[in-house]
């Protein structure tokens, strides 16, 4: 069995799933991953994958050994430190420290001075960047809007060259391919004096997601290896409804979640072992009367408990959809 670090809190600590169902979930993930697989479509990370002992089927298939999870996990460093941009330490993530920032990606805002309701441009990314510097309860950025003035093609590289000039602050990026991550790394490298300076002061972290369920895309694990490959954080973080995507039920949906991420984790360690990973997930339900995605939900907020209940349990610096970044809840 894995061998966890124990956690001692000297104040209450909310908690909504005891020490025998976490390691249920854990344990019912495994068995998810050794029975039913995971599909990756991928040839690099199948050839790794069936070098290292794991079974794939079906052409692309991988059902996973239990020896594979508990060695990745063995391998994951237990502490990130994030820099700013000017290479000092900002986020600390480890122990139960917790770090806030923004969201990514809306196509449109509201207008705080006309009230209109348009979609945003590049001026309105870089007053929100400003913003944020500016403020001290916020620790990280993320791009916050897709530009309407720029090229579509080109929204991903707009939105990483601004945050690395219109803020200090460490920087979680989105990309939707490998060559825009590769941009976005190169980016960052110019600003930091090369990429070795890069990976000693950590300045930026990518947000990658599953296809869920149980799929892990070429893209998404382009972007993940590629990471690996740099030594610079990655969190592979699913994004799944439950009722349409999960199963319905909140054990059914972490277990599959579970699943996911354990499933990238042991390929992002073999492409790298001590590759910096940070656990995390974004598990919803679904409005059975409109289909829609539940954000506010009370179920919600009980999934993002869990989930960083989960990361602590096992040692990793955890990510918290929509209310919290990426350190330990």
């Amino acid at each position: 069995m894995m061998t966890v670090n124990s956690v001692v809190f000297r104040s209450p600590q909310f908690a909504v799933l005891s020490e025998s169902q976490l390691q249920d979930l854990h344990l019912a993930a495994l068995e998810v991953l050794r029975r039913t697989g995971v599909r990756f479509y991928h040839q690099e990370a199948l050839e790794m994958l069936r070098k290292a002992g794991a079974f794939i089927t079906d052409g692309n298939l991988v059902k996973f050994p239990a020896r594979l999870v508990e060695e990745a996990l063995a391998s994951l460093p237990s502490r990130i430190v994030m820099c700013d941009r000017d290479g000092e330490p900002a986020m600390f993530l480890e122990g139960t420290k917790v770090y806030f920032g923004t969201g990514s990606d809306c196509p449109y805002l509201l207008d705080p001075e006309t009230g209109e309701h348009r979609k945003f441009t590049q001026a309105d990314l870089i007053n929100a960047y400003h913003l944020c510097d500016a403020l001290p309860n916020i620790h990280f950025v993320m791009s916050i809007g897709i530009p309407s003035d720029v090229d579509p093609d080109l929204a991903f590289d707009a939105q990483m060259a601004l945050m690395l000039e219109h803020t200090t602050k460490p920087i979680v990026f989105v990309t939707n391919d490998r060559a825009s991550c590769q941009r976005a790394i190169d980016m960052a490298a110019a600003v930091a004096g090369g990429y070795e300076a890069l990976v000693e002061q950590q300045h930026i972290l990518l947000y990658s997601e599953p296809s869920s369920p149980l799929q892990q895309s070429e893209t998404a694990v382009d972007k993940l290896l590629l990471m690996a490959e740099y030594g610079l954080p990655v969190v592979h973080s699913p994004g799944p409804q439950m009722g349409a995507t999960a199963p319905i039920t909140m054990a059914g949906g972490l277990v599959m979640s579970l699943a996911e991420i354990l499933s990238a984790l042991v390929v992002h360690q073999l492409k790298r072992p001590g590759a910096p990973f940070v656990f995390g997930a974004g598990l919803h339900h679904m409005d059975m009367s409109s289909a829609q995605i539940c954000y506010g939900s009370p179920e919600f907020q009980l999934t993002k408990a869990a989930i960083a209940e989960l990361g602590r349990w096992y040692g990793i610096p955890t990510w918290g959809c929509h209310t919290s970044g990426p350190a330990r809840l």
